[in-house]
């Protein structure tokens, strides 16, 4: 009988001894599954900061070429001035006046650019009016080295009149160029204008370009100021 009991308590321990080893087993799976997926999350941050690090490598290099970077056109002075010598004037502008919101202006401002086009219109001018969106729009895609201004020729340095009129029609066109009133000076410059709108051309030096462009639009104007513009490496 002692060898039967004895038998059963064998038998009751290694089945104990088998389930703990089981149940023993069956953790460890699952942190060995657990712990195998950690260096497949870091594998994916790895190459995930390499691809973005190829990214911005390939970004540098497109905006970068050697030793040259690429400048946004508009902020870049993206061509050269070629200007004839026999287009320039023998006389230079000079000139005092004041711009329409009263600030003073002189001749100096044309010195801070390679090339300044100068509008001449007025508020009474029906044909400046209708085409003064244009020239909004001519303005902001100049290069940096080129400037447009206007002249009013009906709003006068030191008088009001007219000076709503001018408001209203740039403001209504989105024109943040900058625009000169009348002034003696300037009515000499402009005294030999026959019919608005016209425009030149002015250097840094304030020489003028070329000829006075009556009735000319804008699509013109850009072939004449192409004429000017050269690549040149």
């Amino acid at each position: 009988m002692w060898d039967s009991i004895k038998k059963t308590v064998i038998t009751v321990l290694a089945t104990l001894g088998v389930l703990f080893v089981i149940i023993m087993l069956i953790p460890m799976e699952d942190d060995e599954e657990a712990s195998a997926e950690i260096p497949a999350a870091a594998e994916t941050t790895v190459e995930a900061q390499a691809i973005e690090e190829s990214a911005q490598e390939e970004a540098e290099q497109v905006s970068c070429d050697g030793d040259a970077c690429e400048i946004p056109e508009d902020h870049a002075d993206i061509e050269d001035v070629h200007i004839p010598e026999e287009l320039l004037s023998t006389d230079t502008i000079t000139f005092r006046t004041t711009s329409l919101d009263g600030e003073i202006v002189t001749q100096e401002i044309f010195s801070d650019y390679d090339i300044t086009i100068v509008h001449v219109w007025g508020t009474y001018c029906e044909a400046c009016v209708d085409e003064m969106k244009e020239y909004a729009s001519f303005a902001m895609k100049l290069p940096s080295n080129i400037d447009l201004i206007g002249i009013i020729c009906d709003v006068y340095d030191g008088i009001d009149r007219n000076q709503a009129d001018a408001y209203d029609i740039l403001e209504e066109a989105d024109a943040g160029f900058m625009n000169l009133r009348t002034s003696d000076d300037i009515y000499d410059l402009t005294a030999q204008i026959k019919s608005i709108p016209a425009s030149f051309f002015v250097d840094r030096d304030g020489r003028i370009i070329g000829d006075i462009y009556e009735g000319t639009g804008v699509q013109e104007l850009s072939h004449r100021l192409e004429d000017y513009l050269k690549d040149q490496e």
